[in-house]
C-alpha cells in the first residue's frame, strides 16, 4: 500500500536512508534471512514488540520517531512520517535537556518529577520517552525507602508508560507482592506485551496464573482480555499445548465478566 510506491519512496529518499529488515514465520523463508542473528539484536535493542514498525533515525543512530501500519496511502504515510518527525525531534531535544539538567541540578528530585510530568505527556511511541525514563529510573535510588513517595510515583509512570525495565519490574513486584496497588498486575499485563514465542508466551502464562493466586486484581476488563488471551496460546496445539491451563484461564476470565463476542466460541469449546 506503501513502501512500493514512487509516491511514497521519491520524497522519503531525500532526507532517509531506507533500511528493511524482514522477520519471516515459516522456516522456508526465515532460512533466506542473510543475518537473523543481527535481526535478532535490533529487535531486542529498539524493543520490537509487532510489525509492521518503523523507525525513523538521525545520522548518530538515535529514534527520534516511530510508528506502525497506517491507512491512506503513499501521500498520507509521507505526511504522517513528516509530523511524527517533527514532533519526535522536539520531544528527544526535551529529554537530551533533562538529563543535562538532572547531572547538573542540586535539586534531583525535582528533575525526575519534571520528567514524569513530561514523560505521561509525551506521544505514545516518542522516543525521547526513553531518555525521560532514564532519569525517572534515577528516582528509586534518590528514594530507596520510599520515604517522600518518589519511588513509588517513579515506578507507577514508568510502568503507566510501558517503560519499565526487569529492575524497575522487579521493584513494583517487591512493593506490591499481594496486589493491593495494582503494581503486580501492571507488571504482569507488561508481560503479555513481550510475547514473541513459546518461551515468552509460557512465561506470561506462569505470570497471569500466579496473579491469579492472590485473588485481587484493579482492572477487571484488562486482566480478563489477558486471560482470554493466554488461554488461546494454552488451548494451540502448535504454541502451548496445555488444555488444563487453558480451562483455568477460560474460567478465570468468565468469573471477571461477561465474554465478548469474538471470545465466546473458545470459551464454550473449553467448557
Amino acid at each position: 500500500e506503501v513502501f512500493e510506491h514512487e509516491a511514497f519512496l521519491t520524497p522519503i529518499s531525500k532526507n532517509y536512508v531506507l533500511l528493511k529488515l524482514d522477520f519471516p514465520n515459516s522456516e522456508e523463508v526465515k532460512a533466506k534471512v542473510p543475518n537473523p542473528e543481527r535481526n535478532a539484536e535490533l529487535s531486542e535493542k529498539y524493543e520490537i514488540a509487532g510489525f509492521p514498525t518503523i523507525l525513523l533515525m538521525n545520522s548518530s543512530g538515535e529514534v527520534f520517531a516511530s510508528t506502525g501500519y497506517e491507512q491512506g496511502g503513499p501521500e498520507a504515510y509521507v505526511g504522517h512520517l513528516r509530523e511524527i518527525a517533527a514532533s519526535g525531534k522536539k520531544t528527544l531535544a526535551a529529554a537530551k535537556e533533562i538529563e543535562k539538567e538532572y547531572e547538573t541540578s542540586k535539586d534531583k528530585e525535582a528533575v525526575v518529577r519534571k520528567a514524569m510530568e513530561l514523560l505521561l505527556e509525551a506521544d505514545e511511541g516518542a522516543p525521547g520517552r526513553t531518555v525521560f525514563a532514564g532519569v525517572i529510573r534515577n528516582g528509586c535510588s534518590l528514594d530507596p525507602n520510599n520515604e517522600s513517595g518518589l519511588k513509588l510515583e517513579c515506578v507507577k509512570a514508568l510502568l503507566q508508560t510501558g517503560q519499565a525495565d526487569d529492575d524497575v519490574r522487579g521493584i513494583a513486584v517487591a512493593m506490591d507482592p499481594k496486589n493491593v496497588l495494582g503494581l503486580n498486575e501492571q507488571v504482569v499485563l507488561g508481560k503479555l506485551g513481550t510475547v514473541r514465542d513459546d518461551v515468552t508466551a509460557g512465561a506470561a502464562v506462569d505470570a497471569l496464573l500466579s496473579l491469579q493466586g492472590l485473588g485481587q486484581v484493579h482492572d477487571s476488563k484488562a486482566i480478563q482480555q489477558a486471560a482470554l488471551m493466554a488461554a488461546s496460546w494454552c488451548n494451540s496445539e502448535r504454541l502451548l499445548n496445555q488444555p488444563e491451563r487453558a480451562k483455568q484461564l477460560a474460567a478465570w476470565a468468565k468469573s471477571l465478566g461477561d465474554i465478548p463476542e469474538n471470545w465466546r466460541e473458545m470459551i464454550e469449546g473449553l467448557g
